[in-house]
């Protein structure tokens, strides 16, 4: 059943405001010396809205800590974008980036899935939000 419930992208579902965020923590332990050595955490958050007339604004937000060292990002980007049933390309001044996308089918709506095709393991699972 895995792949049946993902549908081709389409202009009129695709101009919205996307979002998802995520997070883990982790427990270190030294097993050499028995000894608790820490707690690391990470959590991003990412938004993506498409708007008529093909431009985009996206923003990924990164938090990580361990021991007390807390580092942060931020990236802002701007442009245009393109889309085919099975992509998203992203153009910027920054960069272009070609995402494998797909809608996937849940209750009560779709889940955009974008799998970034140079780097496969950067995949965003974006939620529509809610005017």
């Amino acid at each position: 059943m895995i792949g049946r419930n993902r549908l081709p992208l389409s202009a009129d579902a695709l101009n919205e405001v996307w979002s998802t965020s995520n997070s883990t923590a982790m427990e270190t332990y030294n097993a050499n010396k028995g000894s608790y050595t820490g707690l690391a955490v990470a959590a991003v958050a990412a938004r993506l809205e498409l708007f008529p007339g093909n431009t985009f604004l996206s923003q990924i937000k990164a938090y990580s800590s361990r021991l007390a060292n807390l580092q942060s990002s931020n990236e802002i980007d701007a442009g245009t974008f393109q889309f085919t049933p099975d992509s998203l390309t992203l153009r910027s001044p920054k960069q272009n980036t070609i995402y494998d996308t797909v809608f996937i089918a849940v209750r009560g709506g779709r889940v955009l899935r974008i799998a970034n095709r140079q780097y496969p393991g950067m995949v965003y699972e974006l939620m529509r939000q809610q005017p």
